[in-house]
């Protein structure tokens, strides 16, 4: 269990951190706490009185005290385990039987006012104390349920039972924004002393350690952990909440008592492996404050993915992009040598700020659960290595996967007003990959499916999937089934995953340049030029024209064109005379020049045998296709920015 290890390790190593709060509300629990969505903030003053209001959802996340069973209550017999310091409305209010038919509710504030009793007894002398009398007091004087219809914060209906719904239509926030049934509702208070100093209960750090002191010497149950190897006080229950706040997955449990998890060859769970209480808090509570803070949750926030260093855990997470990390400046990249100066750039400018030590580990690990919040959490990917490994294996991914572009700046404009066509040079992300090969709708398990396929090609240096490549294909050879827009941007993204594709089966290192190759003699890649040759003529006299966003016979044709490549050329070359007529007509220098090397291209094909011309076309026809097309519409492009200077 390494990554058990490293995750104590981890927060052993972040202690300064522990119970305090960053500007995002992230929040590295202490030992015995969780944290829950609080609705209700009451402010309690000395003399017993109280102001509420409701929290807002930013706002709304609060770190609690927790014992083994309260942090993993769930089912039927949930209202009977009360956390011991805040919890929900039907345990903090004593007369919920005056406001609410739910009877099993009623003995559920009993329940949680003995256990703040014990703690309060247990408790006594030591700072913080008096806070939880105080609150102990006015809870039981009963009043609360009042005071939060009074102050309008509760609503009720015309019997002054607690309202279903809202009584009334309004634009105006209330508990019902919040919460669908009002004795969910969670509380959180902050108290008032003898010297007019207000405290955040949930933020005491004097009541961290006596709820510590209180609890422990009640877990009864002890034995060697074989995590930390020490003898200690052991956890047969473990946390949820890892990826999101209303995460029920488990990531170690052994309740399934019925399903031969561990009977048959065991009597209980602790033969098979026995964790301590310190040791299992430390490692949930340092994962759920990983992933918070760094990591990327994928369908639907199933998957998480996480990076971290163990000294230092701050670090990119490997789908990210690392030139946002380059004190953010704008990065305009001309040709492939220009990216990799970049990328070499960026890599050691973040290696230099980030790795003082070179040596230090450095963990990824990928977590998902096959039902949504729900089940069994399994670790789907955990890789260690060092952290100059660890960006090696992303510099080694953004160089070979990349791909060249030209687009508009639009703040680059020239002195007429008119955008600048920029070239530049690209890795896309790892759910532009996905949209490319899927759609924007992809399904959610072949989402997270192909997110960790990725990922294992970035950190252990693996071929690309042939599926997704196959995908990624499919549909850029059919470019009427999207808007030109749509279909461009694939068009890059899909090269950049072939490119690196194809580069990773060849025998030859780089055989496949980022942009056009013209000593390429392959008839594949011959004849994805020429078909550019098609689509730029075609375009050009549209635009004469005044006609946009039409199909031209390149696109319409392109699939018909990549299985028999021969038999079409003769169909798109007909019908590209309409076209070339009117190119001619008002731009016969630019006519002259394309048909020039168009004829120059087919000249080449022409010197090889017809059974291979009319042989279905490899995948670097798409290459060639979008080399051509950039290279065609950038000088088409440079061309008349000259003309309107």
């Amino acid at each position: 269990m390494s990554w058990a290890v490293k995750l104590c390790e981890t927060y052993d190593n972040c202690l300064d951190k522990v119970g305090i709060a960053d500007n995002n509300h992230r929040i590295l629990l202490p030992i015995g706490y969780t944290t829950v969505s609080a609705h209700i903030e009451c402010t309690l003053a000395h003399d017993g009185s109280i102001h509420a209001e409701l929290i807002q959802k930013a706002d709304a996340k609060t770190m609690i005290p927790s014992t083994i069973d309260s942090s993993c209550r769930s089912g039927k017999d949930a209202n009977k385990v009360p956390h011991p310091l805040f919890d929900k409305l039907y345990f903090m209010a004593k007369n919920l039987a005056q406001y609410s038919d739910e009877k099993k509710l009623y003995d559920s504030h009993a329940i949680y006012m003995q256990q703040l009793q014990a703690w309060i007894q247990s408790a006594q002398g030591k700072p913080g104390t008096l806070l939880l009398e105080t609150l102990y007091t006015y809870l039981d004087k009963g009043t609360l349920l009042h005071d939060l219809v009074e102050q309008g914060i509760l609503i009720v209906d015309e019997n002054g039972r607690l309202s279903k719904k809202r009584m009334i239509d309004t634009d105006s926030i209330d508990i019902f924004n919040l919460v669908t049934e009002q004795s969910n509702a969670v509380l959180r208070f902050i108290v008032e002393d003898e010297d007019e100093h207000f405290h955040k209960l949930w933020m005491e750090a004097d009541l961290i350690k006596s709820f510590s002191e209180y609890y422990e010497p009640m877990i009864k149950q002890k034995g060697v952990c074989y995590i930390s190897g020490k003898n200690t006080l052991l956890s047969i229950k473990h946390p949820a909440k890892i990826r999101y706040v209303t995460d029920q997955a488990k990531l170690i449990s052994s309740n399934d008592k019925t399903n031969f998890t561990y009977l048959g060859l065991l009597t209980d769970s602790t033969q098979c492996v026995s964790i301590g209480y310190e040791t299992s808090q430390k490692i949930h509570n340092a994962l759920k404050w990983l992933i918070e803070r760094q990591g990327k949750l994928y369908g639907s926030g199933e998957l998480a993915i996480v990076a971290w260093g163990l000294k230092k855990v701050e670090l990119i997470n490997p789908l990210d992009n690392i030139f946002d990390f380059d004190d953010g400046n704008e990065i305009k990249i001309d040709i492939q040598e220009d990216y990799a100066y970049a990328l070499n750039k960026a890599l050691s400018g973040y290696y230099t700020k980030r790795f003082q030590d070179p040596d230090e580990d450095v963990v990824i690990m990928a977590l998902d659960s096959a039902i949504k919040g729900k089940g069994r959490l399994s670790i789907s990917y955990y890789s260690e290595l060092k952290g100059s490994a660890f960006l090696q294996c992303i510099g080694k991914w953004y160089g070979s996967c990349a791909w060249q572009n030209a687009v508009n700046f639009e703040k680059n404009m020239n002195v007429k007003g008119k955008n600048q066509h920029i070239r530049y040079t690209g890795t896309p992300t790892i759910m532009d990959i996905i949209h490319c090969a899927y759609g924007n709708n992809v399904k959610e398990e072949i989402e997270k499916a192909t997110t960790k396929e990725l990922l294992s090609c970035i950190m252990d240096g693996r071929e690309l999937p042939y599926a997704l490549v196959e995908h990624i294909c499919q549909r850029l050879y059919q470019p009427y089934t999207m808007t030109s827009e749509v279909y461009d941007a694939n068009l890059h993204i899909g090269c950049a995953v072939l490119r690196k594709y194809l580069n990773d089966i060849a025998s030859e290192k780089e055989a496949w340049i980022m942009g056009l190759d013209k000593q390429k003699m392959d008839i594949s890649y011959l004849w994805g030029r020429l078909l550019a040759y098609v689509q730029e003529v075609e375009e050009e006299a549209l635009e004469i024209m005044g006609i946009k966003d039409s199909e031209t016979n390149a696109e319409r044709y392109m699939r018909r064109f990549q299985l028999r490549p021969l038999d079409t050329w003769e169909q798109l070359y007909l019908n590209l005379h309409p076209y070339q007529v009117r190119l001619r007509k008002n731009k016969n220098n630019r006519f002259k020049v394309l048909n020039e090397e168009m004829n120059e291209l087919i000249n080449m094909l022409l010197n090889e045998e017809k059974y291979q011309l009319d042989g279905a076309l490899d995948k670097c026809f798409i290459l060639s296709y979008c080399a051509q097309l950039d290279e065609l519409r950038y000088k088409r492009n440079k061309k008349e920015e000259s003309e309107d200077k």
